[in-house]
């Protein structure tokens, strides 16, 4: 039989009985009495127990006391093969009784009795059992690098998702690895940039990569951290879309680019930002809006402001080239966003025409200086996280702001009806169709 561990303690309390025997012997003026109550065990784990039991003693001088429990599996033969565990010894008075056994099996029922040897007399109580705790779950983790999306010249969407199978609350938290040159694991760790990301209630998790090298392949894995152990998902790649950009001469003050900022086509929509955002994103408001100071309302402006009502007045009118111009960030020093004389030029130079490209609707506006064309795709917008009006409206974000409303800025409005230069809301999600400097 498998050996328990044991360590003893007794007390002078006296408790009540719970089952018991008892053992008396008579002479002629002594009647010495021992009852042994086996109570129920404590402190109970999944491989540990503390026995319990009382001995109560009359007339018993105490002077030779051995208390122990038999213990084993089997209440029938508890007796005769049950482990000793040792308890200890005991006063003349009687009391209380323990002993801690270890080394026990998990999720099992073990039976257990309380024994006396008093002053060459024995007694022992009745059987009493207990369950041992089953042993926890073990925690598995379950991490997956999902394949990217969204992936256009300049930006990609990386998805994963985690579970956790455990019986206990882990701390958790996940990212990803990325990199261009970095191919496995340990090379991510030791040279991939990290990009945070949020753990949603359905255990997925996305992070946005923006300002990346088109025609470029990215390898990336996803990460996760629980109860402070790392894990990482498999490694997988994405390749960014070709830029095909030209500049196309039309004659005018400044070359229009043949395809809008993130396309790989010129029927492409590419992709959409917020007016002096460099960055898409998902959700496209007030709220978020990189220039508002987290205010969904349009007068707590921070940057390129010209009146008090707005905000924080700076008078400045047009997008900081260096910083806030993403076709200048993304393209390099020869590109940059259009201003509203730009729009205004291109609109009065070209005869304008509403036709479809390869199934996209737009217009292609032909140059009456030298003939040369560019096609505009109707795009739509994105608010609140929605894509609105794709195929019957166009928006085109200019460099300029509109001064009589700066909440407002100058844009390129294209419908099937019309072309024209308006204005609307700065955290609107436009297309970009950049310019190159003559």
């Amino acid at each position: 039989m498998k050996k328990f561990f044991s360590l003893a303690a007794a007390s002078v309390l006296l408790l009540a009985s719970f089952s018991s025997c008892q053992f008396s012997d008579s002479a002629e003026d002594t009647f010495v009495s021992i009852v042994c109550t086996t109570a129920q065990a404590s402190e109970i784990t999944i491989d540990s127990a503390s026995l319990n039991g009382t001995v109560q003693l009359s007339n018993a001088k105490a002077e030779q006391a051995e208390l122990w429990f038999m213990i084993g599996q089997d209440e029938n033969t508890l007796a005769e093969s049950g482990e000793k565990i040792s308890a200890g010894t005991i006063s003349s008075k009687g009391g209380t009784v323990s002993a801690s056994v270890s080394n026990l099996q998990a999720q099992t029922t073990y039976y257990y009795m309380l024994c006396a040897s008093i002053d060459g007399k024995q007694a022992s109580g009745e059987a009493v059992s207990f369950t041992t705790l089953p042993k926890p779950k073990e925690t598995i983790v379950t991490l997956t690098t999902g394949q990217a999306s969204g992936v256009t010249c300049f930006i990609a969407k990386l998805n994963g998702s985690l579970t956790v199978e455990s019986e206990k609350q882990l701390s958790q938290s996940v990212s990803f690895l990325y990199s261009d040159s970095a191919r496995t694991v340990e090379e991510l760790k030791a040279s991939g940039k990290k990009v945070p990301a949020e753990l949603t209630e359905d255990g997925s998790f996305t992070s946005a990569l923006s300002k990346l090298g088109s025609n470029t392949t990215y390898f990336y894995v996803a990460c996760a951290e629980v109860s402070e152990k790392e894990y990482y998902g498999e490694v997988k790649s994405f390749k960014t879309v070709d830029l095909h950009l030209e500049a196309v001469d039309m004659g005018l003050s400044v070359k229009w680019a043949s395809s809008n900022l993130g396309a790989a086509k010129p029927e492409d929509y590419g992709d959409y930002y917020a007016w002096g955002e460099i960055e898409p994103k998902d959700n496209y408001d007030w709220n978020t809006y990189k220039w508002c100071d987290d205010s969904k309302l349009f007068d707590k402006l921070t940057k390129y402001n010209n009146m008090p009502d707005y905000g924080t007045v700076d008078n400045k009118t047009r997008l900081d080239l260096d910083t806030d111009d993403v076709a200048r960030v993304l393209l390099g020093e020869k590109w940059r966003m259009p201003e509203e004389e730009d729009f205004e030029s291109l609109r009065t130079n070209c005869t304008w025409k509403w036709t479809q490209l390869n199934g996209v609707n737009g217009y292609l506006a032909t140059s009456k200086k030298n003939g040369a064309s560019i096609f505009l795709p109707a795009a739509g917008y994105r608010r609140y996280g929605e894509l609105e009006n794709a195929g019957s409206h166009g928006y085109y974000w200019s460099a300029t702001l509109f001064l009589n409303l700066p909440e407002y800025a100058r844009c390129l409005d294209l419908t099937s009806d019309d072309f024209f230069v308006n204005h609307k809301n700065r955290f609107f999600g436009f297309p970009i169709r950049p310019v190159q400097i003559n």
